[in-house]
């Protein structure tokens, strides 16, 4: 690498560098407004790292600004940098609170590569900024189970999480204080809390448990798909978790303690944490538990949330939930803390 460029990054998923402006410049400006921003130099080759310089005169950079601007609709902010006496744009772009589209495509920063972004990626990116329980659809009232209504109702008031005066509304009242209702519509996580069949709504919105021999997959002993609106499968989830998992008895005088490979509560909260934190846009799988000799797999669709890496959960960070609706009612029926 030059010696004047030691102090510049390597290209990664915020840095780029072009060695003159060309469609692959918009390209990038797209990507990095859809993912977390980044910084593009201008006038230097990508892989040598070598200063080519950028040619500005004649009000050239106001033309390159103003080319931006018409063909991806942000206003970037570009700095001149001198280096070895050539001209190099920075050009530093902001990560968007609406999707940037080059030519009616779109795309997105993948480590160090730009790339478009695919009809199932596209569909979350227009949508990134609405929760997938907010969206509403045209189900009728009639889809709401009444039972898991009044339960919910029964648990969130004597945790006192919600007024005694909610036992006297109707569901449709009720729904509506929850913002499970809007503008008259049932939202998505009015049906996945509450409905009769979730299913019909997203095929996906299920937990698949699987019990294996060994620690690997190659031979299944038991099996379970788990089905129902959110707050069945949490007690299904749990009742089939303790049927497939062992338990041993001990004995100590007058007092018999049950000792489970596994602490309960620790099983239930994980099952909580799969549902409330799933991607519901990713319609590809089902939440999934596979039981080992050993160990418990749990997945569910869905990147960290929130700008959450591995290295921030490890210290304190703000709490963000995917799933603002669902976590809420979960939240009120004590289920969980926020």
């Amino acid at each position: 690498m030059n010696k004047n460029l030691e102090t510049l990054l390597d290209e990664s998923n915020t840095i780029e560098y072009k060695e003159d402006v060309s469609e692959g410049l918009y390209k990038s400006i797209s990507a990095f407004s859809n993912t977390d921003g980044g910084c593009i130099f201008v006038g230097i080759e990508d892989n040598s790292k070598n200063v080519v310089g950028v040619d500005l005169s004649n009000g050239k950079q106001e033309f390159i600004i103003n080319k931006i601007i018409d063909l991806t609709g942000i206003q970037p902010k570009v700095e001149i940098l001198n280096i070895e006496n050539k001209f190099v744009l920075k050009i530093i772009v902001e990560k968007s609170s609406i999707p940037i589209a080059y030519k009616n495509k779109y795309y997105k920063r993948v480590g160090n590569t730009t790339r478009e972004v695919n009809k199932q990626e596209l569909k979350k990116l227009l949508l990134k900024d609405i929760s997938w329980d907010s969206i509403t659809n045209d189900f009728s009232i009639d889809e709401i189970n009444t039972d898991t209504v009044n339960s919910f109702v029964k648990l969130a008031t004597s945790k006192g999480r919600l007024f005694d005066s909610a036992k006297e509304l109707s569901i449709t009242e009720l729904l509506t204080q929850l913002e499970l209702i809007i503008d008259g519509k049932l939202t998505n996580g009015a049906i996945l809390l509450f409905g009769k069949s979730p299913q019909k709504l997203l095929t996906t919105a299920n937990i698949r448990i699987g019990l294996f021999k060994g620690n690997d997959e190659s031979t299944i002993i038991s099996d379970k798909n788990i089905g129902g609106n959110l707050f069945e499968q949490v007690d299904v989830a749990h009742n089939t978790l303790k049927m497939f998992t062992n338990m041993r008895v001990e004995v100590k005088g007058l007092i018999r303690d049950e000792i489970w490979d596994y602490p309960l509560e620790a099983l239930r909260e994980a099952v909580l944490n799969a549902i409330i934190h799933k991607d519901y846009f990713d319609y590809s799988s089902a939440i999934q538990i596979k039981i080992f000799d050993d160990n418990i797999w749990i997945y569910n669709s869905g990147d960290l949330f929130g700008g959450l890496t591995l290295d921030k959960l490890k210290i304190s960070h703000t709490s963000k939930s995917r799933n603002p609706l669902i976590m809420k009612v979960f939240y009120m029926a004590g289920f969980v803390e926020q």
